[in-house]
């Protein structure tokens, strides 16, 4: 239930799992961190767990200006039922992912909910803006509403509709 917290500037290379892990938090900032290779363990392609940065059943976070490079997955947004804390519902919304850059080699970025609700998508005011992707593949590297698509499908579903830049490092 933390409430204000920063992550920033840090060095986040090989853990087991996620890079940076926030679960169950009212507020927070995670900026300029270079978070590579976690997530390796035991990576799955249809998991959005294992990422460099996994923001699970929290609001108001932001996440900005971060390297994020060669983890199991990118930057993922997942909604489990949580229930209620002491500031409220645990629940994603409000959260903005901006201005990184996300080398993926394998895995996806994007929102994934086990709650059946798409709600989570257009009314809860989670974005992806202005990021950077380097994807290595053309295979689908981004999630929406549970559904995996493809690099040039992703601005039409609403995510990362906003300067964003896509640059594939292999050919298709």
């Amino acid at each position: 239930y933390n409430i204000n917290l920063l992550v920033e500037q840090n060095t986040i290379p090989n853990n087991e799992y996620e890079g940076v892990f926030h679960e169950i938090v009212y507020s927070a900032t995670i900026r300029d961190n270079v978070i590579t290779a976690n997530g390796l363990a035991n990576p799955s392609s249809n998991s959005p767990y294992g990422a460099g940065i996994l923001i699970a059943a929290s609001s108001n976070v932001t996440v900005t200006g971060n390297t994020i490079r060669n983890n199991a997955n990118g930057v993922t947004l997942v909604q489990e039922n949580r229930g209620n804390g002491p500031y409220g519902p645990l629940q994603l919304h409000d959260d903005h992912v901006y201005r990184n850059t996300i080398d993926m080699s394998i895995g996806r970025t994007g929102l994934f909910q086990y709650v059946n609700s798409n709600a989570y998508y257009p009314t809860s005011h989670n974005t992806f803006t202005e990021n950077h992707y380097q994807p290595r593949t053309t295979a689908n590297h981004f999630y929406r509403m549970n559904n995996t698509v493809d690099p040039p499908a992703c601005p039409h579903y609403g995510n990362d509709a906003t300067n964003t830049t896509l640059t594939t490092t292999c050919p298709p």
